[in-house]
């Protein structure tokens, strides 16, 4: 089933789909004057892409961040200070996403460069030693 959080992003996707469109087609001026509420937009993707963070929803979440910076950037040009917050959400979020990647990596590259034959010494060592405790009680 689908959940809220799910339909919500539905309907803002749409909406800025549309969005998209009046602004790619009128000139810069007019379509700036259409888009009245980009700015809200952008704090509701924002909130939403924080909400995810904390969630650990981590694709969802950046996808949510380069929404709202794509809108920022497209309403309110470059330099526009929601502008740039929304892309500082996306890039320390894309960092946390690829530190913890590369970690995800370097535990699965340990967990295979295990020997067996080690694991198996290991274990008849820790065997000898039991017996070794017991036989001496």
């Amino acid at each position: 089933a689908e959940s809220a959080l799910d339909k919500v992003l539905d309907l803002e996707e749409q909406r800025f789909q549309r969005d998209i469109v009046v602004m790619e087609t009128a000139p810069l001026p007019q379509a700036r004057d259409k888009i009245y509420y980009a700015p809200l937009q952008v704090m509701c993707y924002t909130n939403i892409g924080a909400e995810l963070e904390h969630l650990r929803r981590w694709d969802d979440c950046l996808e949510a961040y380069q929404i709202a910076y794509q809108l920022s950037f497209m309403a309110m040009g470059q330099v526009h200070p929601l502008t740039v917050r929304c892309k500082d959400s996306f890039v320390e979020v894309y960092k946390r996403t690829e530190a913890r990647v590369e970690e995800q990596r370097r535990k699965e590259a340990k967990k295979v460069a295990v020997n067996p034959a080690d694991t198996l010494h290991d274990l008849t060592l820790l065997q000898r030693n039991a017996s070794f405790r017991t036989a001496q009680r």
